[in-house]
């Protein structure tokens, strides 16, 4: 996933920012913007009762049931900062081949800037 930032302030209802979701599972690597909204919590995971974005395939054991989370910081209405954190995950979360996470204890934040991509491995 890359984070894209939006460099001026957001309008009213618009997102504060976008994760770039590249699928690299199949040969076709589908390509989806998922906004990030402030005071949102935007959680990856394969539980589907408790995930913004469900990863729940039988094949994707490699993915917690409860991995990562991005969140917003607004400190100015024109300055925000994106950050990632690992939630005790079993096989770790990754930013830029950096791993930032693994469980037992959910991680501090880690500060993304324009580009960073975020895995859950091995996808």
């Amino acid at each position: 996933m890359d984070y894209e930032h939006q460099n001026r302030a957001p309008s009213p209802g618009s997102p504060a920012a976008y994760l770039h979701l590249v699928d690299g599972r199949s040969s076709h690597q589908s390509q989806i913007l998922l906004p990030l909204w402030h005071k949102e919590i935007f959680k990856i995971g394969r539980d589907p009762n408790f995930n913004t974005l469900a990863i729940d395939d039988d094949a994707d054991l490699m993915v917690s049931r409860n991995h990562c989370e991005v969140y917003v910081i607004e400190y100015e209405p024109t300055v925000n900062h994106i950050y990632v954190r690992d939630r005790k995950s079993s096989n770790g979360t990754f930013v830029n081949d950096q791993l930032i996470g693994r469980g037992p204890e959910i991680t501090a934040g880690y500060l993304l800037q324009d580009g960073d991509v975020i895995e859950i491995r091995p996808y």
